[in-house]
């Protein structure tokens, strides 16, 4: 029979080691990824680059602007962007897991793509959480309802009390940073001070993006710094989030449909047709759930 979760309360299957929603087992695990970013090494690299970041901040006169963007990032979320099918998974059974690229190609639920993304990023990822890389869903930080519209229509901001303990951030997408700087796939030992716990968010962001602020740099103008749309998803630059363990529909604050769906067809309005539909049927199945439901 199910069992309730001591930190949630959610219901988990009976046997079931861990919550499908928050992740937690009784008592709070010690997650790999947290780990990780929490060694001496990775957090002297941190600071060090936290440290240098404020010292050009002040040689230029923005320190006052960078101090915003710090205290902005204290408000961010976590959001996956991501296609129709996978929001209809969610929606079947209160604790279907939201999946997870690795670990379905490792058990052969799917095949990766042939294109060099699809295959080098499953080194890539390895490298960058050695020993525990299918168990990380991706999401990337934000400040506002926006998210990475190369990845999909849909938008999932996850619930932080679900995830915040089991977040940590790297600096950027972990193949693309990779690829752009020469860096093997499969290279574990990273310069130290690329990620960092959630709570050590504001650091990574003043770290990375403190020398693209100006003396005109104004509030609303920061989620464009942290997080800027490329032509496509390989020039996008965003910081990236690692959620360690299991995420479903529990684990959801709420869903933005950001666009609409498009038949493959655009020109045959009855195959249009279809797409609208389905997308309504799954839109007003989550909403019934009780996951509030944002149609742009």
């Amino acid at each position: 029979m199910p069992t309730n979760c001591t930190f949630c309360g959610s219901d988990s299957p009976d046997g079931a080691p861990r919550c499908q929603v928050c992740g937690r087992p009784p008592p709070d695990p010690d997650f790999p990824n947290v780990l990780y970013a929490s060694m001496p090494e990775e957090q002297e690299g941190l600071r060090r680059r936290y440290e240098e970041a404020l010292d050009d901040a002040d040689s230029r006169s923005v320190r006052d602007a960078v101090n915003l963007l710090e205290g902005a990032t204290a408000g961010g979320y976590l959001v996956t962007a991501c296609d129709l099918e996978k929001i209809d998974q969610l929606t079947e059974r209160p604790n279907t897991p939201f999946p997870i690229y690795l670990r379905d190609v490792e058990s052969e639920v799917r095949f990766p793509g042939s294109d060099r993304n699809n295959q080098e990023r499953i080194p890539a990822e390895r490298a960058t959480s050695p020993g525990y890389a299918n168990r990380i869903s991706y999401a990337a930080l934000t400040l506002c309802d926006e998210g990475l519209p190369h990845y999909g229509n849909y938008l999932l901001f996850w619930k932080l009390e679900m995830v915040d303990h089991r977040t940590t951030l790297f600096e950027s997408n972990c193949l693309t940073y990779r690829q752009k700087n020469g860096i093997p796939l499969d290279l574990e030992d990273l310069v130290p001070g690329l990620r960092c716990t959630w709570d050590q968010r504001a650091m990574l962001v003043v770290a990375k993006y403190s020398r693209d602020i100006e003396r005109s740099t104004t509030a609303d103008q920061f989620q464009s710094v942290i997080m800027r749309i490329g032509s496509s998803g390989d020039d996008d630059e965003f910081i990236e989030a690692h959620i360690w363990g299991p995420l479903s529909r529990g684990s959801i604050d709420r869903v933005v449909r950001t666009r609409r769906d498009l038949a493959l067809d655009p020109t045959d309005s009855e195959e249009q047709e279809y797409v609208d539909m389905k997308a309504e049927r799954v839109l007003r199945k989550l909403t019934r759930t009780g996951i509030p439901v944002v149609v742009k």
